[in-house]
């Protein structure tokens, strides 16, 4: 069984729909999208309102308005509106690293030891289960893993909401949240990426913190959230902060907690902790049990200090410029753009609508306390590596979510929802035509993709390294190109597909620096049928061949002129197969 399937049977289904007819795809996108956005705004009216009518139309009121179809139909209406992209090609290089990570650990691969990552295991790990139950490993399986997380994130932003204030103020808020997602179009938005995983931990963490509020501190939700924060350095080291932020507002909330004296309190706290500690408790007797200490230290510490520290060097913002940088990055991300500043303009409509008399009650809240802590460490876990990547803002959606959530549900509440409902509708109409507007004006990429006569034919490069290997066996790249281990259905023959060359590129002055000592020395013991030199113009990050290329590196070097062949050099790209294949195919030469 092939652990890669490229491009899969489900994509192909999809394309070929597609490919019948672009332009009425796009068109039929468009009038369901309307419809969507009408039905969401329906079940929000008359949530709540089936009393306020006779019999005949009570019924039919009840249904619209039900909590859980208005859930529904954001799920439903999520998945439909996001099928188009699912079979767009590649977004972003991380999406082929992550197949490759997967597949290789499925393969047999030890995590930390045979298979690592730049991000920590619940990023690649997951993707496994779409291994066996969503057509192999893709591009289009590993967005469908990403939808998930996408669709449970909304529904824990929306079950904290109701739970703090109302179904009805949760289904406003959560409606826009859903559009976004569902008109998300540029290609960060697109992809799955590494903060698919933490996004959806932080909306399980807000739910139990602010849930602690209106259900008690019980024990069993206390473990949940202490578990679910320590899974987050496993995820994505960059949302630590918000897990150590949340974490600190649950201790704070068990502190004040009037219903417990401080011997009550002391357990408490207590088994948040050690609750949190439990994945890295797990975590050490695996990398016990398998001797994998080094990787564990290069993936979890030092190589995360590094890229703090450094970023990816080119375009690495510094200094003054960070606090400008989400701004920078919305600017560039217009459906979420649309969506900040729409949802602000929501915040702001509400306040003028409500008595700001109370609003010194309001900022004394603690839900908004919390909130607002939660929102401005979001912001800094975005900035501060200073790196220009879009995907980050998936990091900030969920706090800004809640944080205007619970700003509305506080004005809401502090005037007894007194403020006119008709005038409250209409600010909230016109936002929503605001957070529309990517939807209905923005072809959906994969649709541009199939218009122009795209297709998923494999390269020169992967055709020529399929004639020398077969499938789940290994190859190693040497540049930033995992995109042909999802192309071939090679396996990784070095620790990861990109680690590699990211620390040689830190300092090239050190050519035989023991990063690349241990690149050789996994070549040497996994002996990969491929050698791939992708260091050529017009690669992605490393095209520099005057600096990058293998040769420039000794011990690189004399390992892979004594052990490979070059066999064809296609646009820069040099492929070498190694020797005791060539002799098993009796095309040695000496």
């Amino acid at each position: 069984m092939h652990n890669i399937n490229y491009p899969g049977e489900i994509c192909l289904a999809i394309y070929h729909v597609v490919k019948h007819n672009p332009a009425l795809i796009f068109k039929l996108w468009r009038i369901l999208f309307c419809v969507f956005v009408f039905l969401g705004v329906l079940s929000t009216f008359y949530m709540g309102r089936s009393a306020q009518y006779s019999d005949k139309k009570r019924l039919i009121v009840q249904i619209i308005g039900n909590p859980n179809v208005f859930f529904l139909l954001m799920a439903v209406s999520l998945v439909l509106f996001r099928i188009p992209n699912l079979i767009a090609p590649e977004q972003n290089p991380d999406e082929a690293h992550y197949i490759a990570a997967a597949a290789s650990f499925y393969n047999g691969g030890v995590w930390w030891k045979d298979v690592g990552q730049s991000h920590g295991p619940l990023i690649a790990l997951p993707l496994c289960l779409m291994n066996i139950f969503a057509d192999g490993l893709n591009y289009t399986s590993i967005r469908i893993f990403g939808l998930l997380c996408v669709i449970l994130s909304i529904y824990f932003v929306w079950k904290t909401l109701a739970r703090l204030y109302s179904y009805q103020i949760a289904s406003v808020i959560t409606l826009p949240f859903t559009i976004f997602f569902a008109s998300a179009n540029h290609h960060d938005m697109v992809a799955y990426n590494s903060e698919h995983v933490p996004m959806l931990l932080t909306a399980i963490g807000l739910y139990l913190l602010f849930t602690m509020r209106t259900m008690g501190v019980s024990r069993v939700k206390i473990i949940l959230l202490g578990f679910f924060l320590g899974l987050l350095p496993y995820s994505k080291t960059q949302a630590v902060y918000l897990g150590f932020v949340i974490g600190i507002l649950a201790m704070t909330e068990i502190m004040i907690n009037p219903q417990e004296d401080i011997w009550q309190k002391a357990p408490a706290l207590i088994l948040l902790i050690l609750s949190a500690l439990l994945p890295t408790l797990v975590a050490a007797l695996y990398v016990i049990k398998y001797d994998a200490l080094a990787g564990f230290w290069r993936d979890n510490v030092s190589g995360q200090l590094l890229y703090v520290n450094t970023g990816l060097l080119k375009g690495h913002v510094t200094g003054l410029g960070k606090i400008i940088l989400l701004v920078e990055l919305l600017k560039d991300c217009k459906e979420m753009l649309f969506y900040v500043l729409s949802s602000v303009a929501f915040v702001t409509l509400i306040y003028f609508l409500s008595n700001r008399r109370n609003i010194a009650g309001l900022i004394k809240s603690r839900k908004i306390v919390y909130a607002t802590l939660v929102l401005a460490t979001a912001y800094y876990t975005v900035v501060f590596p200073g790196n220009k990547f879009h995907h980050y803002l998936l990091l900030f959606i969920v706090p800004f979510t809640a944080w205007v959530g619970i700003a509305i549900g506080e004005l809401a509440d502090s005037n007894g929802y007194a403020f006119s409902q008709s005038r409250f509708y209409i600010g909230y109409l016109i936002i929503l035509i605001g957070c529309s507007f990517p939807g209905l004006r923005y072809e959906p990429r994969a649709v541009y993709f199939v218009e122009g006569g795209g297709n998923y034919k494999l390269s020169e490069v992967a055709q020529d390294i399929l004639k020398y290997s077969h499938p789940n066996e290994k190859m190693s790249i040497w540049g930033w190109s995992p995109f042909y281990f999802v192309q071939t259905g090679l396996v990784q023959g070095n620790y990861g597909p990109i680690l590699p060359p990211f620390y040689f590129a830190i300092d090239s002055t050190k050519r035989n620096n023991p990063y690349l000592a241990g690149y050789v020395a996994e070549m040497e013991r996994n002996k990969p049928v491929i050698f791939l030199d992708a260091v050529a113009p017009g690669s992605f990050y490393y095209d520099d061949t005057a600096t990058f290329r293998h040769e420039f590196f000794p011990v690189l070097n004399n390992f892979v002129s004594k052990n490979y062949q070059l066999v064809n050099t296609i646009k820069c790209e040099r492929v070498y197969v190694l020797n005791s294949r060539l002799k098993d195919m009796r095309l040695f030469q000496n």
